[in-house]
């Protein structure tokens, strides 16, 4: 037992120093563009037992550069990627192409986390004011509505006010002729009151359209009722 302990001793050093001599022998043949000796070198370093981390890396790192130079990126890829498991903070030689300086920042720029797809969370701002809310007209649109059909009943009442006239003037019988004046003249009448009716109301929602569902205290007030002197209409602001 203490042979074997002796021995282990004695051929450590002796290890190390082979792991090391192949390291250096993989990067002069790379130096000297020799690419498939040096990955012959540097494989023999990835296989031997007890080889610390940093020289792990370095040799992959030159396994990596010589698989991009023999034009074999995947290969590249996969030795970088180990790399720099190993290695984070792994750095190339400055002598190396602009080419393999951009696939290494690529690779370095593809192993970063992925942001998070998920929205941040809502964060209320201090000073700023959330748009408020679609004001309700409800009496706006019933005003518009009752003038418009208001306007469409006075039009037809003097479509029929002037037929009427015109059948008063052709009436030869005085009796018929009164008839036909009286019926004229109420007719005229309603158009009128109709014609009144609509264009106050149409007036009423235009100005309910601008004050209808405020919420401040003073908001403007609008009536409208029907007097027998005729519209009586008003609206305070």
């Amino acid at each position: 037992m203490l042979l074997g302990a002796a021995l282990f001793i004695l051929l450590s050093p002796l290890a190390v120093a082979a792991e090391n001599q192949d390291l250096q022998r993989g990067i002069e043949f790379f130096d000297d563009f020799e690419y498939q000796q040096a990955l012959g070198h540097l494989q023999k370093v990835r296989n031997q037992p007890g080889v610390s981390e940093p020289d792990q890396a370095k040799a992959l790192l030159y396994m990596a550069l010589s698989h991009f130079t023999l034009r074999d990126k995947e290969s590249a890829r996969s030795e970088f990627n180990r790399a720099l498991d190993l290695k984070p903070d792994l750095r190339l030689p400055a002598d190396v192409s602009p080419k393999i300086f951009q696939f290494f920042d690529e690779i370095k720029e593809s192993r970063k986390a992925p942001p998070d797809p998920r929205p941040a969370p809502f964060a209320p701002s201090h000073g700023v004011m959330s748009p408020s809310p679609a004001r309700s007209r409800p009496f706006t649109w019933i005003s518009a509505g009752l003038g418009g059909a208001a306007l469409i009943g006075a039009g037809a009442f003097s479509f029929l006010a002037a037929q009427s006239k015109s059948d008063f003037d052709a009436e030869p019988w005085a009796d018929r002729a009164e008839d036909l004046r009286t019926t004229t003249e109420s007719r005229s009448l309603t158009a009128n009151i109709l014609f009144a009716t609509g264009g106050a109301a149409l007036l009423t929602a235009v100005i309910l359209y601008f004050t209808e569902g405020k919420t401040d205290l003073e908001s403007p007030t609008t009536s409208l009722s029907i007097t027998p002197s005729g519209l009586d209409a008003r609206w305070r602001f």
